[in-house]
C-alpha cells in the first residue's frame, strides 16, 4: 500500500500549502529528536511528506498515483474532544450544608451539655 503522505501530516487532500506548511511546522517542532524522546523515524516521515506535498509539482504529481488507492484517516484526530467537566457528573453526591441533614452547632452543645451533666 501507498504511503499516504496527507495522513503522516495529518492534513486533508484538499488542504491549502498554508495548511500544509503549518501542519508541517507543527509536527516537526513536536517530533524533533532534540525536544522529542524516542527516535527520530515519526521526524524523518514528516520531513519526506512534507518534501512531497509542499512542492507543487511533486505534489501533482503525488495526487496522480492516488488516483485509485484510498487515502488512510490520520493518526490522530484533528478535533479534540471536548474537556472534563470540572465537576463530576455521577458519583460523589453534592452536599448542601444548610440542608436538615446537618445538625446546628447549638444543638450539639444542647446535646453534649445534656450528656455530661447527667453523670
Amino acid at each position: 500500500m501507498a504511503k499516504s503522505y496527507f495522513a503522516v501530516l495529518e492534513v486533508s487532500p484538499g488542504a491549502s500549502s498554508a495548511e500544509i506548511r503549518s501542519a508541517y511546522r507543527r509536527l516537526a517542532k513536536e517530533f524533533h529528536p532534540d525536544y522529542y524522546d524516542g527516535d527520530s523515524i515519526r521526524f524523518r516521515q514528516i520531513q519526506e511528506a512534507y518534501s512531497v506535498i509542499g512542492d507543487p509539482d511533486k505534489r501533482n504529481a503525488y495526487e496522480k498515483t492516488l488516483s485509485g488507492i484510498p487515502i488512510q484517516r490520520p493518526v490522530r484526530p484533528t478535533r479534540y474532544p471536548e474537556p472534563e467537566p470540572l465537576r463530576p457528573r455521577s458519583g460523589f453526591a453534592e452536599v448542601d450544608m444548610l440542608s436538615p441533614a446537618f445538625v446546628e452547632i447549638d444543638e450539639i452543645f444542647d446535646r453534649l451539655w445534656c450528656f455530661f451533666t447527667r453523670y
